[in-house]
């Protein structure tokens, strides 16, 4: 009896032993049910539901409520486990969320990637929310950002996602190599799915950074290391590329040049958010000849009126011209950058109005845009004799969000480009179908005119990139504005 009793105690040792280094190995591994920061660079702030201040050291687990924000050139990486990583981009801000199994990372600024290599298992789950829309993640790889346009997209890399839209209660199941904008216009939602070619900086440096990341991508995306290398786009904004020799150019002395081609040169207010100070400007690069490169701003930067009183009727005497190259110039601009912008002899058309039908000549260090320049840097995709009507697709353009409420802007629908019974559509226009779902605004050019109908105004730039003379602005209406300059080459 006494050696049967001695087995029992033995066996019974030897499995309790066995259970104990099973709760230990458990209680050692993280799961998809637990967060941690695995990298932090640059600045992080890292803050506890209370909004207490917490040391953001590499290994501290995250929990339900816990909130993150990173600094510009900053970056912190969240590890689910081993093989499941979120990485939280410069200029990013984002909550964690935590009921058992289910996680969420809640982003409301910036962006994010997430390369989630190992599935997981039926009882897990994760999803990463936006204001607009809620992307639920097992086993797949892409990056999530808020483009300047204020539109929140999503570029799929790898795999398979469910993206649902609670403002719309609607899901969408989306493959490697889609792309998803989510946008709201006066209250509604717009919804854009396509083909993605290209992707985000930001995006492409994290592809590139990890090998087993890049031959998934790679695998799901059909391209090769050259093809991601090169793959660069600006985040879904309203052009794609830089117009006129943008894109082209890698060097100019003086200013920086994005990977887009747009020249970064001086500051202004443009996210809306005015504690984080003026936000750097980017110009489309154009060849002005003997007058040096004409840089115009790419988005519509501020909403003026030509004339306050609406009483000065020409380009010389007017309020805009005014602000541009004094209160603009100034607050834009530091004073080494004022050094490389030319004083520039500007030509604006006759003003039959004032019985002028000569061309008044002005010289200007800031302006805007006349009517013949943009026939000269631009393609046109229609044109009509007398010069009343023009359409082209590049001068669609969108307005920051700083001023996007007050100047508006138009998402292009496949109802604007494809209405066959509307001689307006853009298909009409002879537009490509690469501009639906581009974001387009009101800007003013410099050319005061009397069109047929009697009617006196300056002349616009509709959202839709055309012109013609029954829409002209009025002196005193505020409309928006995009600066132009000369640099010497």
């Amino acid at each position: 009896m006494k050696k049967v009793r001695v087995l029992i105690f033995i066996g019974i040792g030897v499995v309790l032993a066995a259970v104990i280094a099973v709760i230990i190995t458990v209680a050692s591994k993280f799961t998809a049910s637990s967060m941690k920061l695995e990298d932090v660079r640059g600045t992080v702030s890292l803050f506890n539901v209370k909004g207490d201040a917490l040391k953001p050291e590499v290994g501290v687990r995250l929990f339900d409520g816990n909130r993150l924000d990173t600094r510009e050139e900053s970056r912190a990486v969240v590890l689910l486990d081993e093989d499941r990583f979120v990485y939280l981009m410069a200029e990013s801000g984002a909550t964690v969320n935590k009921k058992g199994k289910a996680l969420s990372l809640s982003l409301d600024r910036g962006s994010t990637y997430f390369y989630i290599a190992k599935d997981l298992a039926n009882d897990e789950s994760f999803e990463i929310r936006t204001s607009t829309m809620i992307v639920g993640i097992r086993g797949t790889s892409g990056y999530v950002t808020t483009d300047e346009n204020g539109a929140e997209v999503l570029y799929l890399t790898s795999g398979k996602v469910e993206v649902f839209l609670p403002e719309k209660a609607e899901g969408h199941i989306l493959d490697a190599g889609k792309r998803i904008s989510v946008s709201r216009t006066d209250g509604d939602i717009n919804v854009n799915i396509e083909d993605f070619s290209s992707l985000p900086q930001e995006a492409v440096d994290e592809i590139l950074a990890n090998e087993d990341l890049k031959k998934e991508v790679e695998e799901a995306l059909g391209w090769d290391d050259d093809r991601i290398s090169g793959a660069t786009v600006d985040n879904g904004s309203a052009n794609g590329e830089a117009l006129g020799i943008g894109g082209s150019i890698s060097e100019i002395d003086g200013l920086s040049i994005s990977n887009e081609g747009y020249a970064i040169f001086g500051k202004y207010e443009q996210d809306g958010d005015l504690s984080n100070g003026p936000d750097p400007i980017e110009w489309e690069i154009h060849d002005g000849g003997d007058k040096g490169y004409l840089l115009v701003s790419r988005y519509v930067l501020e909403c003026r009126e030509f004339d306050v009183a609406g009483a000065r009727l020409t380009w010389e005497d007017s309020d805009i011209r005014n602000w541009l190259n004094g209160e603009f110039y100034d607050e834009a601009f530091t004073d080494s950058e004022k050094e490389m912008i030319k004083l520039s002899k500007v030509l604006t058309c006759p003003n039959p109005f004032n019985g002028n039908w000569d061309y008044l000549e002005t010289y200007d260090k800031v302006f805007l845009l006349g009517a013949e320049d943009i026939g000269d840097y631009y393609h046109y995709n229609q044109y009509y004799d007398g010069g009343y009507e023009w359409c082209s697709e590049e001068l669609i353009v969108a307005a920051t969000p700083y001023v996007a409420e007050k100047v508006g802007n138009v998402v292009i629908s496949e109802m604007d480009y494809y209405d066959e019974n509307d001689d307006y559509s853009l298909m009409y226009y002879e537009y490509s179908p690469e501009c639906i779902g581009k974001t387009g605004s009101y800007w003013l050019l410099r050319d005061v005119m009397v069109n047929d109908w009697g009617e006196t105004g300056i002349k616009q730039v509709l959202w839709n990139g055309t012109y013609w003379d029954g829409c002209l602005a009025n002196f005193g209406e505020d409309t928006g504005i995009r600066p132009a300059l000369y640099i010497n080459k």
